[in-house]
């Protein structure tokens, strides 16, 4: 069986370097206030995505200046995504702009970086966090984990199902597998 939380603690440490290594938690700040948000945060980590937020007044000259910041960077591979969320006709997604980045640790291992350009009076990604982590125990925590990277195989095509799915299924509605979780999904109508 696959230790999923010692999975967890190295993509953790290496997240923190990549982190690090961008200096984009200083870069960001001259923006707005920076929260490190996701499965980062809550250290329940399954694959390479780091999850950051800037509460400010989304201004596209923020987007574009973090483009050329992020694209001198030596590790950074692609700049696949930006999109204005504010004009989305997607209600599910925060009303503000987005950028994703692709930071490369050669050879090849590619983390998906996405920033968040969010107004004040956003749901607080930092107060769901913190919400979350309350109810966090050893054991729903590696429940979590294991459904996390069960799914990362294919649980979905087509479908975007998220961290957030997880941790409302089982810190919510006690699921504890892979299967129940599907169950749920299918009872909630996401797939």
């Amino acid at each position: 069986m696959v230790d999923y939380l010692i999975k967890q603690n190295q993509l953790h440490k290496t997240a923190e370097q990549i982190i690090t290594d961008l200096d984009i938690v200083h870069f960001l700040n001259t923006f707005g206030k920076v929260d490190i948000v996701g499965s980062y945060a809550l250290e329940l980590m399954s694959w390479e995505d780091i999850d950051i937020v800037v509460t400010c007044s989304p201004h596209n000259e923020y987007l574009f200046k973090s483009i050329e910041y992020l694209f001198q960077l030596p590790n950074i591979y692609s700049l696949p995504w930006i999109q204005d969320f504010r004009k989305s006709i997607h209600t599910d997604r925060p009303q503000g702009l987005y950028l994703q980045a692709t930071y490369l640790i050669p050879p090849e291992t590619f983390w998906k970086i996405d920033i968040w350009f969010l107004p004040d009076n956003h749901f607080s990604s930092h107060k769901k966090v913190n919400e979350i982590k309350a109810k966090l125990t050893d054991k729903n925590k590696q429940i979590i984990l294991t459904i996390k990277n069960e799914m990362k195989d294919g649980l979905v095509k087509g479908k975007e199902i998220s961290g957030i799915d997880v941790y409302t299924a089982v810190l919510d509605h006690n699921v504890k597998n892979l299967s129940e979780f599907k169950e749920h999904l299918s009872n909630v109508g996401r797939i």
